[in-house]
């Protein structure tokens, strides 16, 4: 009768245990974005967030023919739970540079989606219970900048997101 009531409290501990453990979801980051060295000049450029390629929509803000680093993060959680996320703008804070990100949000065996800035979206972490976030995006600059400045996507409160119930 006492091995009975050890192994079914020691098996109750390890289940309860494990389930704490495997329910409390985190965000880690592999790449910062970053679209590296401007040019400067007034204007905006665009991050593809699959291959990092950057081009300049107007104006010579970005170097020409320049690959920047991908925004890379992830949200890890248990399978199936659904992740309520935002991805924000950085809106001018008196440095003249604005970014707008676009990219996909990737769960494994699942077709990418669209990220869609400002907005509260919900994504079923599948079997997995990762969900991959890759950022790129249009960077925009209405005044000059002096040359060699870089831009770096470090703010992590642009992302937010939380486990649902």
């Amino acid at each position: 009768m006492r091995k009975f009531r050890f192994t079914f409290l020691f098996t109750f501990i390890v289940f309860s245990w494990s389930n704490i453990a495997l329910s409390a979801a985190y965000f880690s980051t592999l790449d910062e974005l970053s679209f590296g060295e401007l040019m400067g000049f007034p204007g905006s450029c665009e991050m593809d967030a699959l291959t990092g390629d950057i081009g300049n929509q107007t104006g010579s803000f970005c170097l020409y023919d320049k690959k920047g680093t991908v925004g890379s993060y992830l949200i890890v959680s248990s399978a199936y739970k659904v992740i309520s996320i935002k991805i924000n703008r950085r809106m001018n804070s008196g440095d003249g540079i604005t970014f707008i990100p676009s990219g996909v949000y990737q769960v494994s065996g699942e077709a990418d989606i669209a990220i869609l800035p400002d907005q509260l979206q919900n994504i079923n972490t599948g079997d997995t219970g990762i969900l991959h976030i890759k950022l790129g995006g249009s960077l925009r600059s209405n005044q000059a900048l002096s040359f060699s400045s870089l831009f770096t996507f470090t703010n992590i409160a642009g992302i937010e997101w939380d486990e649902l119930p």
